[in-house]
Order: structure tokens, then sequence, then C-alpha cells
């Protein structure tokens, strides 16, 4: 009978060990990591720049046509 020694105490993986082993275990997996930068919705410059844009194009000869070409491609939902 083997006598069993106290168990080692592993030191707590930081978060970016955690990351890295996650992202390993992923790509085990078969996936890719992609990560995309976007615009930032919720800041001043972007609400400006779409109240700009949304003037331009009320002001704009095709207006009627490119929203009637928006609405057809767009699934409303009744729920």
């Amino acid at each position: 009978m083997s006598k069993a020694g106290p168990k080692k105490r592993t030191k707590p993986k930081t978060g970016r060990e955690r990351a890295a082993a996650y992202r390993a275990k992923q790509r085990a997996q078969g996936l890719h990591l992609v990560q995309l930068w976007v615009p930032d919705t919720r800041s001043s410059e972007f609400r400006t720049e779409v109240r700009k844009q949304l003037r331009l194009l009320a002001k704009s000869e095709e207006e009627k046509r490119d929203q009637a070409f928006v609405e057809s491609i767009t699934e409303w939902s009744d729920a």
C-alpha cells in the first residue's frame, strides 16, 4: 500500500495564462481567432457623423430609390 504525500499547491494562473489556454483549446477545436475594430456607436463623434450622413442622404435625388431598395431586402418581424 502506497502512502500518498500531500498535494502540491499550484500557483493560480494569471489572466494571460488563462487566455492563452483558452485560445489553445479553441485552436485545437479547429477555430481561428479574428478580432475586429468597429466604430464606437456610443461616442458623440459617431452620432455627429451619422446625423451628417443622414442629412446628406435626405437631400439626395436617389433617396427614395435607395430607401425602397433597403426596405426590399430587409426582413421585418411582426413578433
